[in-house]
């Protein structure tokens, strides 16, 4: 079967861009596959690990290129376009000629009606990353396969001194870590940076947050520096090296920076996945998370939290605000908890390795689609 995956490049340091590298290859052994890049690679034809690329179009979606792509790939009938992206961002009638499937987020609840609308009006076959995002498609009458998102064989645990070595942070203080990307939806941050925030002031002297993100706003997103400062915390926050969040940081980084913190904290208004709460977890790290989306299925080992719903007026559904006064409580009870590796987090983020997710999901969902092309 033939597959033109539309996706971010696998070079790029987005998290549509990490499972691509993670995935591409597995699905190349059993298929003709060719990229076509929504974000990452401008310019003319190329190559990454001898397979086809297809680079960007005018459009920041690829509606304008990836029928062109498509059919100088294959036939219609001879496979799939297999998008990785928000499915309401598809709008090219042209794609109609194509049997098409999205491997979507859905971070609100319900499934908003512009996805389920886009989805039906292209005849597109919709992947869920997560359960819950498989039962809002159910539930809004589209019939969802479901394929969890990946995590990289490099995130095990660290040895705790080194990594914080690395950081360049006290062995003794209590580090708190967030991995979040700094985009804002208007008067909301959906990564929860405020009620982090603020829920981090009540911490012992001791506790330090790292924010793992960009600081000052330049991505469509806050100032987080100055909303630390707004919070009086400022002295007791450190963000990433600017200069090298830009360019990404390695995946061994990384995993020395989950291993060198106490506990990761990511209280997101909604998640379409969250891979770094697996990716910490897998390093032995306990999580803090919003019961909401697809964070409810992702906790082997840490807190759930709740809070209160909020409309989010462009995507006419829910997020969820998580409660403050639970973070404290959470946090509070990781700082008394003992400062060691968590099997039960490590056990837990096995069953989202690339050769797990791949044999139990990912196969199988492509043979499904390979079927429907048969039938």
């Amino acid at each position: 079967m033939k597959v033109l995956w539309h996706a971010n490049a696998p070079w790029t340091a987005t998290g549509y861009g990490q499972q691509t590298r993670l995935f591409l290859p597995f699905v190349a052994e059993a298929h003709d596959v060719a990229l076509s890049q929504n974000h990452g690679y401008a310019g003319g034809m190329s190559e990454w690990e001898g397979l086809k690329v297809y680079p960007n179009g005018f459009d920041r979606y690829g509606n304008d290129v990836i029928p062109s792509w498509a059919d100088d790939h294959m036939h219609p009938d001879e496979g799939w376009i297999f998008a990785l992206y928000d499915g309401w961002v598809f709008n090219n009638p042209a794609l109609k000629r194509f049997h098409m499937a999205c491997w979507a987020p859905v971070d609100h609840q319900p499934l908003p009606l512009i996805v389920a609308e886009a989805m039906t009006e292209l005849n597109v076959v919709p992947v869920a990353m997560s359960r819950f995002g498989q039962d809002q498609f159910t539930r809004a009458g589209l019939e969802a396969l479901y394929v969890p998102h990946g995590v990289d064989n490099e995130f095990f645990p660290r040895d705790r001194a080194n990594s914080r070595e690395l950081l360049q942070v006290p062995d003794d203080c209590f580090l708190v870590g967030m991995n979040s990307a700094n985009k804002a939806a208007g008067q909301l941050h959906r990564k929860g940076f405020a009620e982090a925030f603020h829920a981090f002031t009540q911490m012992p002297d001791d506790a330090v947050l790292w924010v793992h993100a960009e600081s000052d706003g330049m991505m469509q997103g806050w100032d987080l520096k100055r909303l630390a400062s707004g919070f009086g915390i400022e002295d007791r926050v450190v963000f990433s090296n600017q200069v090298e969040y830009r360019l990404g940081f390695s995946v061994d980084w990384l995993a020395q920076f989950y291993s060198a913190i106490d506990v990761l904290l990511s209280p997101s208004y909604g998640e379409g996945f969250g891979v770094p709460i697996v990716e910490a977890q897998a390093c032995g790290t306990p999580v803090i998370v919003t019961d909401f989306t697809a964070m409810s299925e992702l906790l082997g080992d840490g807190w759930k939290v709740g809070g209160q719903v909020v409309w989010h007026e462009g995507q006419q559904a829910f997020w969820k605000i998580p409660n403050v006064g639970q973070l404290v409580q959470a946090l509070k009870e990781a700082y008394n908890r003992p400062q060691e590796v968590s099997d039960a987090a490590v056990e837990f983020a096995e069953a989202y390795r690339p050769e797990r997710v791949w044999e139990d999901h990912f196969q199988p969902v492509l043979e499904n689609l390979r079927e429907r092309i048969n039938a």
